[in-house]
């Protein structure tokens, strides 16, 4: 019985396209692998769109999205920064800036950027 439930679920990941949890430490290395190469390859995306239109508020955002993937808060809020000097009501870059900040361990930052984000909702 066990082995016909694997065998579903396996079936049910492929057909769905769902990717499962790996299970060998040669499939964790691989997945971290493909990960970071993606973020490398998104980073290279928005340093480009920078470099060519240092005004791209929406670039300064992305990279910033990235690097909180990457670990990186300190410099994920230096985007979010920059793109709110661009924009001071891009929203989504207070919410960003709000994430950077906790990760900073900086809960006061934090919530007056969610009450920023909140507050330009309202108006």
């Amino acid at each position: 019985m066990s082995n016909n439930k694997d065998e579903y679920i396996e079936q049910h990941i492929k057909q769905r396209g769902i990717s499962r949890i790996p299970k060998t430490e040669a499939e964790k290395k691989h997945t971290e692998s493909m990960d970071a190469d993606r973020y490398k390859k998104a980073l290279d995306k928005c340093n480009q769109r920078i470099n060519s239109n240092p005004r791209d508020e929406q670039a300064y955002l992305e990279r910033g999205d990235v690097y909180i993937y990457l670990s990186n808060p300190k410099e994920a809020l230096r985007n979010y920064k920059r793109a709110i000097e661009l924009n001071q009501r891009f929203i989504k870059a207070y919410y960003g800036m709000a994430t950077a900040y906790a990760l900073l361990g900086s809960n006061n930052n934090a919530i007056a950027a969610i009450a920023k984000a909140l507050e330009l909702m309202d108006s």
